[in-house]
């Protein structure tokens, strides 16, 4: 009985003008999405190339993550060039870079931008009337009439939006994914091939949750109208509301001073000791200048970087209870493009800049910058687990409200 109510809702779906639509959108969108990634991750592999053959001691960059195509995340900062000059501060490097000028005045539309925006909303839409739309046209009430289990019924539409919405999905990523290895711009090994997969999983699930509240407020009303406003009404929440309200109430709870006035303070510190010690030794700033220099630095970015991090974890714990906090954690962490991976790569910039000060001081030079990516141990703790259990937890309570609902569904 299944098999049959769930080949015809797969038939009809495939059939559908609106399926259809929303199947070309999908591809031309996932396959726009890869092509700005790919010549952004090109851009920024440029760069490098061009910096790491004639940058100086002062200078630190990486390698961009070949993941970043999928989803950038916050990638562009852990690739860009660093510069510790002046007294072994560290600022952004002020070289001439090339950049997509499109993409620097919009968000870059990767995959995870895609899933969060388009997907959902496909998801919906494919969802939104499964059950009311079935009451309208009178053919609810002829299957359930014909002894057909309501749970058999609800398996079979469940079943037949999840084949015609994930297979599409997948099948462009995972084609993607072999098309880039084939040229030769991303090499998938073993590690590659899992964290793709976790992305994969993380998506699917956020994907689900939207097409389980979809049947869910599709078993609450029997108009499709009322359907369609309520399900997009909380969509448009989830969307576009919570991400904002996260960060707005970790930015009231959280006193962080802007990066500007944290480094105006740390050029105040040097030329100020700079300034005492020639008044004691005129043109010479000594072995004990240089490490009160340091000292003084180290404490304001210390107390600069507490702060930061309130912050950041404040907000993204926040934002990591709803769907798309959820997944932009999952995602990111994933792809080794997460905050997690930046903050830790600024981590290795400081010890290796307390290593190398001294030197540097005296010689000019430094040892050479070495700096390995996440491995794929270090992404489990960071919690990739958590995010991947918070999205399920959406998903089990769309659906249970989909079979509670629906199992009192007046079909007069």
């Amino acid at each position: 009985m299944i098999k049959h109510i769930l080949k015809k809702e797969i038939i009809e779906d495939l059939l559908s003008f609106r399926f259809q639509f929303c199947m070309l959108i999908l591809t031309g969108i996932v396959i726009s999405s890869i092509y700005i990634g790919v010549d952004d991750y090109k851009a920024r592999l440029l760069n490098y190339q061009t910096h790491i053959s004639s940058h100086s001691s002062s200078e630190i960059i990486v390698s961009p993550e070949p993941l970043s195509i999928f989803v950038s995340g916050v990638d562009k900062n852990i690739s860009r060039l660093y510069d510790l000059s002046y007294g072994f501060l560290i600022q952004v490097g002020s070289r001439k870079e090339k950049v997509n000028l499109l993409l620097s005045l919009f968000t870059t539309p990767d995959l995870l931008f895609v899933i969060k925006l388009f997907t959902s909303l496909i998801a919906i839409v494919l969802s939104f009337d499964a059950i009311c739309r079935e009451k309208e046209n009178g053919t609810l009430k002829m299957a359930l009439c014909n002894k057909v289990p309501r749970i058999s019924f609800i398996l079979a539409k469940f079943l037949g939006k999840i084949i015609i919405i994930l297979f599409p999905f997948n099948f462009l990523v995972l084609l993607s994914a072999v098309l880039l290895n084939l040229g030769g711009i991303l090499t998938i090994g073993s590690e590659e091939l899992i964290r793709l997969l976790l992305f994969i999983l993380a998506s699917n699930i956020y994907i689900l949750i939207f097409l389980a509240l979809g049947l869910f407020i599709s078993s609450l009303f029997h108009s499709s109208a009322q359907s369609m406003s309520i399900v997009l009404l909380i969509w448009a929440i989830f969307i576009f509301v919570t991400p904002n309200s996260s960060a707005l109430i970790a930015k009231a709870l959280a006193n962080v001073p802007p990066t500007d006035k944290l480094e105006e303070e740390k050029i105040r510190a040097f030329i100020k000791t700079k300034f005492e010690k020639n008044k004691e030794h005129p043109g010479f700033l000594g072995y004990d200048g240089f490490l009160q220099i340091q000292e003084n630095v180290s404490r304001l970015e210390e107390d600069f970087r507490i702060k930061l991090n309130y912050y950041t974890n404040l907000a993204r714990n926040i934002g990591r209870i709803f769907p798309v906090g959820g997944l932009t954690e999952a995602t990111t962490k994933s792809l080794r493009t997460s905050i997690q991976d930046e903050r830790r790569f600024k981590n290795f910039i400081l010890r290796f800049r307390e290593r190398n000060a001294l030197k540097y001081l005296i010689t000019g030079k430094t040892e050479d910058f070495f700096f390995e990516r996440t491995s794929l141990s270090e992404t489990i703790g960071y919690g990739i687990i958590n995010d991947l259990i918070i999205l399920t937890i959406y998903f089990s309570i769309f659906f249970t409200g989909f079979i509670a609902s629906f199992n009192k569904y007046d079909l007069r």
